[in-house]
């Protein structure tokens, strides 16, 4: 199973955006998409039958995410009712990235600490030391990631803290590795809603 088409159309226009996501958005990124992702029909989103309701909200939570619409990615990332422990766990990641970019920082980590490991962040981690390539080694974030033998949530939330506001070579780096976190999850998801 993957997206339908139409889902896939917006995720390609969500992927494709420059610059990258805001670091503390402050206002919805594309009104068409946010039309499109009004319907809570999780079938809509797929290309197939059979689909599961946690991972399928999971998704629409990350697509709203990736298009700046932070209340509704909140409202779609609760966890209290969803029984896997998996899919909690996964809309709890949702959860913490959507109070990051807020900005409510003490919160995040919150939801950092109930995540705890999840399996995409060796990805994010690749995608992260990546991305700061592109940073002169005396860089405060290039130091950070690389100095990093696992995904860190919480300093990758200091990190953001501190550069949302900045608009340098930081912040468009910080953006990328956002950009590259959140797509990450977001095919974890639509596996899982698969499976």
């Amino acid at each position: 199973m993957s997206l339908s088409a139409d889902a896939q159309t917006i995720l390609d226009r969500l992927t494709e955006r420059n610059p990258k996501p805001s670091l503390a958005p402050t206002a919805i990124h594309d009104g068409e998409i946010d039309r499109s992702l009004r319907a809570d029909d999780y079938g809509a989103l797929f290309a197939g039958d059979a689909i599961r309701d946690d991972y399928a909200q999971a998704v629409l939570s990350g697509l709203n995410q990736m298009n700046d619409n932070l209340p509704r990615a909140h409202g779609l990332a609760m966890s209290e009712d969803v029984k896997d422990e998996s899919a909690r766990t996964t809309l709890d990641y949702w959860h913490a990235i959507m109070h990051r970019r807020e900005p409510d920082y003490p919160n995040a980590k919150y939801w950092w600490r109930r995540t705890g490991h999840h399996p995409v962040f060796a990805d994010v981690l690749n995608a992260a030391k990546s991305e700061v390539a592109a940073l002169p080694s005396g860089s405060d974030v290039r130091r950070a990631i690389d100095g990093m033998s696992a995904w860190e949530p919480l300093a990758f939330t200091d990190l953001c803290e501190k550069h949302a506001a900045s608009d340098n070579a930081e912040n468009a780096v910080l953006r990328a590795i956002q950009a590259a976190e959140m797509a990450r999850l977001l095919e974890y998801c639509v596996k899982k809603a698969a499976s």
